[in-house]
């Protein structure tokens, strides 16, 4: 688009894009001036993002950051720190406030009083109960259960108020301050002490739900293995408990020495069982061989003397004695500590023997002498084979009790076993747990808390700026480019042919001239011709009608058909006004109408006046006077020297008409008499009358009004003018408003 088309229409439309500067930059003088004052409260966090604390970015980047990565880093911070639980604690803090200050539990001033009306009424509410709720939430950083009927009251009582969460965030400005590693936080209101109470409240309840998200997963991981370390400690205690109990109770002290010792005092047995065995036959045979040495008359003696020796009191006593010590060899896991024991008493006995043997020998004689030692061989032979027979039955009872307690061993083994088998998977699960618990505890105690608050909430002590003079200022710009926008767009975006440079962009035909619109009607065309500037709309006109009239006559054509691609585009006032033009220059302009369709020219004409003779003849002479008679234009016109032939009408098209009728004999028999025949023909778009035509014209113009646009209907129009070539002139654009005509 040429731009001197665009500063011309910016040009011509000056006074309205003054108004649209004016308009809105007064407006918002007025609104900016009448709105209250305002009151700011800021303060700074450190994020601890660029020191890498806290947000574990630069774990992730391997120590190093992209920066995009801190944008985002930044930018999710801000989204949660505009969360509406974030927000919530903040709601909750004023609303408590303002609502323990209404009801008198605290001896202030609401930071605001909403009007009571018939959609709202704080006295329906039950504001005590609504604060005790919100008490207990921010408490516990709302970590219990939601009172949904509370909530929706409290949602609807703080969008009252105004502190609800869209409320808030057009109040509350969080923005990380430059590149730097803090956060600004700001609250606008129309209240200093609500600002400063917004912001102190917010900062504080935000910090302390921060650093509850911060520890919450390791204060979890404590108690967590706090319980895992308490139940494996108490399985453990029992397990090592249970295993005591069974070694007190089984006397189990070491399982292997015991069952080593076991093994060989059975194998001591055995072989002590084995000697016994093998003292009973040695006896026996002993027995034997001094039974028969013995007298057999004697035989009775010696029994009763050996058996009252073997029955004595002392013996029977030293008897007992010895199987006693014989039994605790047997039981003892080191039978060899008895053996001097057991001989001692073996003394002793055969000592007591030989003590009942002298008393017995002295009332025998020295036959019963030389038996004495046979029968004192007999009976320690007897007696060494009751101690022997003794002695097997005691090692067989011991073996048994031995062999019973080593299978026994072997099931308290697999059981001890067993046992240390849990306690030794315990111990590790319980080391392992108290590992985890120490490290658990040791990262809670190391939790790191990145965000701080190194910049108090200010009180403010005046209002902030209202920047009326900027924002009238940008009110008017905005309002003026918005108008220079849509001017531009409206150029941008014209169809209509509406301008000179419009008709070339849409219409791509040449253009001979353009006709600005006439207000006025029914113009003396003398009038116009003769004017000299009092009328600035006249003379331009009469102008462009001269340029036209120049392209009409270094044409060198005398014969010029008029059509239009739509109807009423104007081609009649422009024939004769162009006729009228020519006649300046003393030349003779003949207009025949050949728009049979709308006879405009013929119907201008004057009937009362005389008819034109040699038109009646070549007329009559040419076959045509079915179709066209002569005729006069009317007197107010002025014209002198243009003369007119007119048509019947009808519905035909002209090679219908025309038929079998000489009408190029009858142009050229005109040509004759005049300087400049103009054809008028209808619409292209509706008609093919201009396309028939076309053979008896040197030239055709084609006229358009600057009041309508190009359709597809005229593109094909258009397109049948192109193929003419030389024959077609080229277009007049009519109805031009004169401020478009440059």
């Amino acid at each position: 688009m040429d731009i001197n088309y665009i500063l011309n229409i910016l040009k011509r439309r000056r006074w309205l894009i003054l108004l649209c500067v004016l308009i809105p930059a007064i407006a918002t003088f007025l609104f900016v001036s009448s709105l209250p004052y305002n009151y700011k409260s800021e303060a700074k966090l450190s994020t601890g993002i660029m020191d890498f604390k806290g947000m574990n970015v630069a774990e992730d980047a391997g120590g190093f950051l992209q920066q995009f990565q801190i944008d985002m880093t930044f930018s999710n911070l801000k989204q949660f720190m505009e969360s509406r639980k974030s927000v919530k604690f903040l709601t909750y803090g004023l609303l408590i406030h303002d609502l323990n200050a209404l009801d008198g539990r605290i001896n202030t001033i609401p930071f605001r009083i909403i009007k009571e009306d018939e959609d709202f009424n704080l006295s329906n509410y039950n504001t005590g109960e609504m604060v005790q709720y919100m008490e207990r939430k921010l408490s516990d950083l709302m970590e219990d259960d939601i009172d949904e009927k509370i909530e929706m009251e409290i949602q609807e009582v703080a969008k009252a108020f105004e502190y609800d969460h869209e409320s808030i965030l057009k109040q509350l400005n969080i923005e990380r301050l430059g590149d730097a590693d803090y956060m600004g936080i700001d609250f606008l209101s129309e209240n200093p002490a609500l600002s400063h109470y917004a912001i102190s409240t917010y900062c504080d309840e935000f910090l302390r739900y921060y650093e509850h998200l911060q520890t919450y997963k390791y204060k979890q991981d404590v108690d967590f293995y706090t319980n895992q370390v308490t139940n494996k400690k108490s399985l453990l205690d029992n397990k090592v408990e249970s295993l005591a109990s069974y070694r007190l109770d089984k006397s189990l002290v070491d399982i292997p020495s015991q069952r080593h010792n076991i093994v060989s005092q059975i194998s001591q047995l055995e072989l002590a069982r084995e000697e016994a065995n093998k003292s009973i036959s040695g006896q026996e045979k002993v027995i034997g061989e001094l039974n028969s040495y013995m007298l057999e008359n004697k035989q009775t003696e010696y029994n009763s003397a050996a058996q009252e020796i073997l029955t004595s009191e002392t013996m029977i006593r030293l008897k007992k004695e010895l199987q006693e010590l014989i039994t605790l060899q047997a039981a003892s896991e080191n039978p060899a500590s008895y053996n001097q024991k057991v001989l001692l008493k073996q003394r002793q006995m055969d000592a007591e023997i030989k003590k009942y043997a002298a008393t017995q020998s002295k009332e025998r004689d020295e036959t019963k002498n030389l038996n004495e030692d046979l029968l004192q061989q007999r009976i320690d032979a007897e007696l060494e084979l009751s101690i022997a027979r003794e002695g097997v039955k005691s090692y067989d009872v011991e073996l048994a009790r031995l062999r019973a307690k080593a299978n026994n061993l072997v099931s308290d083994d697999s059981y001890v076993g067993q046992l240390s088998s849990d306690i030794a998977l315990l111990e590790s699960e319980f080391l392992g747990m108290t590992k985890e618990m120490n490290l658990a505890r040791l990262k809670l105690q190391n939790a790191n808390m990145p965000v701080k608050l190194i910049q108090t909430a200010t009180f403010p002590d005046k209002p902030e700026n209202k920047l009326l003079p900027i924002l009238t200022a940008f009110a008017g710009i905005v309002g003026g480019t918005i108008a220079c926008v849509a001017i531009f767009l409206g150029a941008f975006f014209d169809t209509t042919l509406n301008n000179p440079h419009q008709f070339t962009k849409f219409a791509d035909v040449s253009l001979i001239g353009s006709l600005n619109e006439l207000p006025e009607k029914d113009l003396d065309l003398k009038y116009i011709f003769s004017t000299n500037g009092e009328n600035p709309n006249l003379v331009n006109f009469k102008e462009s009608i001269r340029k036209i009239r120049y392209w009409v006559e270094s044409s060198d054509a005398r014969t010029f058909l008029f059509s239009s691609t739509k109807d009423q585009e104007g081609k009649t006032f422009l024939i004769v006004t162009l006729a009228y033009a020519l006649t300046l220059k003393s030349k003779k302009v003949l207009l025949i109408d050949t728009n049979f369709k709308n006879n405009s020219i013929t119907k201008m004409s004057k009937r009362d006046r005389k008819i034109n003779f040699l038109h009646t003849r070549l007329i009559g002479e040419n076959n045509l006077a079915s179709e066209f008679e002569s005729k006069r234009i009317k007197n107010e016109f002025n014209l002198d020297h243009v003369d007119i032939i007119g048509n019947l009408g009808g519905s035909k098209s002209p090679s219908e008409i025309l038929a079998g009728k000489d009408f190029k004999n009858f142009i050229e028999e005109l040509k004759k008499e005049y300087d400049y025949i103009f054809l008028e023909a209808p619409s292209l778009n509706k008609y093919s009358d201009a396309r028939e035509l076309v053979e008896f014209v040197d030239k055709i113009i084609a006229v358009f009004s600057a009041k309508t646009e190009i359709k597809v209907a005229d593109k094909a129009s258009l397109g049948y003018l192109r193929s003419l070539d030389d024959k077609f002139m080229g277009a007049i654009l009519n109805m031009v408003d004169v401020k478009n005509m440059n």
